[in-house]
């Protein structure tokens, strides 16, 4: 895997950094926020790649070890358990299965199927 950030970007986030503590206190706190949400977005999509481009099932550890140098350990369990809780992973034995539909075969076919009530 790549580097999250290029020297650009540590230098792009510096710059905000320094903005945004010259603003107000509510849209400081609405700009943390944000960013939190998008560090967990780009969280969530690198341990689902992992899981996706793995050959094998893995453990929840061999998980990490894949994905460690990007996510911290609360991170990644929580990620986890929210990506089981909306049922996109289970866990057989052990092991973690990627169970969301997202084969473009499959969605087109839930797409264009009669809807049974």
């Amino acid at each position: 895997m790549s580097p999250l950030f290029s020297e650009n970007d540590t230098l792009n986030k510096i710059n905000t950094l320094a903005v945004i503590n010259i603003l107000e206190p509510v849209t400081k706190k609405l700009i943390i926020k944000n960013h939190l949400l998008a560090k967990m977005r780009a969280d969530r999509a690198l341990i689902v790649k992992a899981i996706k481009e793995s050959d094998t099932y893995l453990t929840m550890w061999e998980l990490f070890g894949k994905v460690k140098n990007f996510v911290e350990v609360t991170e990644f369990v929580a990620q986890l358990s929210l990506l089981e809780s909306t049922g996109k992973i289970i866990y057989d034995g052990g092991k973690i299965l990627w169970t969301a539909a997202d084969n473009p075969k499959l969605k087109k076919l839930l797409k264009d199927s009669v809807r049974v009530r």
